[in-house]
């Protein structure tokens, strides 16, 4: 990894970030020129954001040629316009400046996550090149017998339901057969974003995506690896409970009791939830008392339906409601007559109240839990409107994926009772606590070690480490370390396989994802602690505690305006990210796994 301090202006950032929002110091006639800078740039970017959101809204819920054109434009322009006044921000280093403004000089730079090059033909290039790549990733189809399955939500949700073992590898090659399609482009993508990044003091996009946690990139390598290892045992004491089970359910000529699992046999197109072979991990523990899906199928809510628990479940806690505009503009369910991009996301409009939701919605768990968790995202776009511009986002990218899941991890029998879809006799007792764990787990904890590779192998790509003819080896190397997962048969070089993630071709950071799965437990069980429960953790809910939502709302409404331990401090007393809250909520599961694997060769 290239050291940090590769710049002064870089070393600037740092420095500031780490600082805060201190009393400003004398200010010289460079600061008031700073100062008038940041405005301007904040009314030029705030106008050009709302014009790019819109044409990536149209684009992404009417998916022609034509919207393509006009998204990528957007998206040139407000690149454009981001990276011209990230290298102005960068022309100011007097320490005269008050700190409240270097700070928003620093974020003018590092809210530059996809940087265009300076040459306006690169620029365009760039930018074509991204939206040839989403749309051709979105219009890839794949057959399930006699359903054609459009996009990633519908392969997924079919593995889901599927046990046989080939039917599942031919899905699995078959929405993995996009990545060939798409390498070349790809390759092209990372060498234009790399001159963008270099024009901004960076070596790569990789060092700048690491630059805004608020301490070194040097150091964000180290600390995951710190955090991954606190996981890891809980992990392989999972990982290997799994195998063995789906060793018994196949049979040791199809998942062998030792060695790596298959990966399709997770069920999963890429591996990281394992929630959906969760019949076969599970088939010998107490039936649970519920089906959720079974329920949803049966009430067979529509997206909107769906939309409204969540917001429900947000105002519950005193947080801010979906406005009228959110319910008259978003997209719950997929269209029957066109194209749309149909990953769950809350699209923020505009800095007032324009929040969305984009969904191609279906009654089931998994779309249940995601529409919690993408109002969640509006919910906390709308708790920091009123900060300056620069400073509406979460304190990091973390901050908002964890808090967003928040309405997940509440999504218990408690909570289901009271909104109507658990009857009071399906309550489930404690015996059956240990199923409701494992399949939590499935989710968060397999989902660690992929949240960790995706961008460990994008570093190594970004930085030229790891050329074009190595991009499978180099992921595979890390799917076999990480997560101890394998493919049905050997790959080869130009499958491109992890282009099978939406995030790819979106260019999308995923460490964010790794950190924002600790920062959720660790809020969880802070807010669980402060309302005074002594239950076992997994059976809190959040639903309708306006104390902790009071207390969130402070952390919600600081925006970006400091250091993120700063926001930490605000929401749980404490400025130091750990795995302990993740742990101690699943430490009765784990202690259950010890027991089981006891005798077993663990690992792979």
């Amino acid at each position: 990894m290239m050291p940090f301090l590769s710049c002064s202006f870089c070393a600037f950032i740092w420095a500031v970030l780490l600082l805060g929002t201190a009393a400003p110091i004398a200010v010289r006639a460079e600061a008031n020129a700073a100062q008038a800078f940041v405005a301007r740039a904040e009314r030029e970017l705030e106008l050009a954001d709302v014009a790019n959101q819109r044409a990536q809204w149209v684009n992404q819920t009417y998916l022609t040629d034509d919207t393509n054109w006009l998204a990528a434009r957007a998206a040139e322009t407000f690149t454009g316009m981001q990276m011209r006044l990230a290298r102005e921000a960068a022309s100011f280093r007097d320490p005269a400046i008050d700190l409240l403004t270097r700070r928003r000089l620093a974020l003018l730079v590092l809210t530059v996550r996809s940087p265009a090059p300076m040459n306006a033909d690169q620029a365009r290039q760039w930018a074509e090149t991204k939206a040839r790549m989403v749309s051709q990733y979105n219009r890839h189809r794949v057959q399930d017998g006699s359903r054609t399955l459009g996009s990633y939500g519908e392969v997924r949700r079919a593995m889901e339901l599927n046990r046989d073992p080939s039917t599942l590898a031919q899905l699995w090659r078959d929405w993995h057969a996009v990545g060939a399609t798409l390498e070349p482009d790809y390759a092209r993508f990372v060498e234009l974003s790399r001159g963008g990044a270099k024009s901004l003091g960076f070596t790569d996009v990789g060092e700048l995506w690491r630059s805004v946690y608020d301490m070194e990139p040097a150091q964000l390598a180290t600390d995951v690896e710190r955090l991954w290892s606190e996981i890891r045992p809980l992990y392989v004491e999972l990982h290997c409970y799994a195998r063995a089970q789906l060793a018994s359910a196949y049979g040791g000529d199809v998942q062998p009791l030792a060695g790596p699992i298959r990966i399709e046999l997770t069920r999963n197109p890429m591996g990281m939830y394992w929630s959906g072979a969760f019949d076969l991990i599970a088939h010998d523990l107490p039936a649970p008392a519920y089906d959720l899906d079974r329920i949803l199928e049966a009430k067979h809510p529509s997206g909107r339906a769906m939309a409204e628990y969540a917001d429900r479940f947000w105002t519950s806690m005193a947080l801010p409601a979906m406005p009228a505009t959110f319910w008259a503009r978003s997209m719950f369910e997929k269209p029957a007559d066109r194209d749309v991009v149909c990953p769950g996301a809350a699209a923020i409009v505009d800095g007032s109240e324009d929040v969305r939701l984009k969904m191609c919605a279906g009654a089931n768990v998994l779309d249940f839990s995601t529409v919690h968790h993408e109002v969640g995202h509006a919910v906390y776009a709308l708790a920091y409107r009123e900060q300056p511009f620069l400073f509406r986002a979460s304190a990091n990218d973390a901050f908002h994926e964890a808090f967003a899941d928040l309405g997940a991890l509440s999504i218990t029998p408690s909570y289901l009772q009271a909104i109507g879809l658990v009857e009071p006799s399906q309550a489930p007792g404690p015996e059956q606590d240990l199923g409701l764990l494992l399949r939590m787990a499935l989710q968060r904890v397999t989902f660690m070690p992929f949240s960790l590779i995706v961008d460990k192998w994008r570093w190594q790509v970004f930085s030229g480490e790891v050329p074009p003819a190595q991009y499978d080896a180099a992921w595979w190397a890390l799917v076999a370390k990480y997560q101890g997962l394998a493919p049905t048969e050997a790959r080869v070089e130009g499958a491109f396989d992890i282009a099978a993630l939406p995030h790819i071709t979106g260019d999308i950071s995923y460490i964010r994802y790794f950190y924002a799965y600790l920062l959720e437990f660790q809020l969880f069980k802070a807010a669980c602690d402060r309302a005074g429960w002594t239950g076992p953790l997994h059976r809190c809910s959040l639903y309708g505690d306006k104390a902790a939502g009071e207390r969130l709302r402070a952390m919600l409404a600081m925006g970006s305006s400091a250091p993120w331990q700063a926001a930490l401090e605000t929401a749980t007393g404490s400025r130091q990210l750990s795995a302990a809250g993740m742990l101690a909520y699943f430490r009765p599961l784990q202690e259950f796994l010890e027991r089981q694997n006891a005798g077993r060769q663990c690992g792979w």
